[in-house]
């Protein structure tokens, strides 16, 4: 089966995996409040970035890509403090 050429809308993708995203998150966090913070930046980043995303990229792998980085950028500010 060939990949889509076209990205869903941006609404099904959240509605999609949500709850991947921020089961990943908590699993990082290890705090559902960090991981309920850290998906919302996770899915604004990806909306930010929507423009961006590459036809036929599976959009899970995609946001758990940006999802982890979120979680990675707040573990860094979390140790300069």
């Amino acid at each position: 089966m060939a990949p889509d050429p076209d990205p869903p809308p941006f609404a099904e993708v959240v509605r999609d995996h949500w709850v991947a995203v921020f089961r990943l998150l908590s699993h990082l966090a290890g705090d559902d409040h960090d991981a309920e913070e850290l998906t919302q930046e996770a899915f604004l980043r990806a909306w930010q970035g929507w423009a961006k995303f590459q036809p036929g990229t599976r959009p899970r792998a995609w946001l758990l890509k940006i999802a982890r980085n979120a979680y990675l950028d707040l573990y860094r500010r979390r140790q300069k403090i």
